[in-house]
């Protein structure tokens, strides 16, 4: 990242395209990731955040919103690098 201090302490997996694929996609990462014993956090819109079952899921605003979900984005990732939840 650009910005060193924004950059979250975890791995951060990018997932874009059609609501319903995304939705099936990032449930499989979930799968996936606590098969290996991993901690899984979901950054979502507030439309879809109900749908997963994440360890952590936080809605960075609605998806019709782009300007809250960057504000938000920034501020969520803030927070995983100072180890907050």
């Amino acid at each position: 990242m650009r910005h060193r201090h924004y950059a979250p302490k975890a791995e951060v997996i990018l997932v874009e395209g059609a609501l319903s694929a995304v939705v099936k996609e990032v449930h499989e990462l979930i799968v996936s990731c606590k098969r290996e014993g991993k901690r899984v956090g979901v950054l979502a819109t507030d439309e879809t955040a109900a749908k997963y079952t994440a360890d952590v899921v936080k809605s960075v605003g609605s998806r019709f919103n782009s300007d809250a979900i960057a504000l938000n984005l920034f501020k969520l990732f803030e927070r995983v690098r100072l180890g907050k939840r």
